[in-house]
């Protein structure tokens, strides 16, 4: 009979599935976040490293002279 009860009483219903869909709903948007966040870092990164490349490989001379060229863009686009 309690449990009857208990089963069929709606009074708090809306509370905990609210709080229940809302921190899910906030987890969602933080990994959202934090995915953009990490997108945006790669394509820097990759930005970085493409114009380097590039750099390292007009630069007239051996390949060790263009290896120190690329690695000379990519510290400075680093720092």
């Amino acid at each position: 009979m309690l449990l009857r009860k208990f089963a069929n009483n709606q009074s708090g219903s809306f509370t905990s599935t609210f709080a229940l869909t809302f921190s899910t709903m906030l987890m969602m948007a933080g990994m959202a976040v934090d995915f953009s966040v990490n997108q945006h870092a790669a394509q820097n990164l990759q930005e970085i490293v493409d114009g380097a490349v590039l750099a390292g490989a007009a630069t007239p001379g051996t390949d060790d002279q263009k290896l120190a060229v690329a690695r000379e863009q990519f510290e400075a686009a680093l720092a």
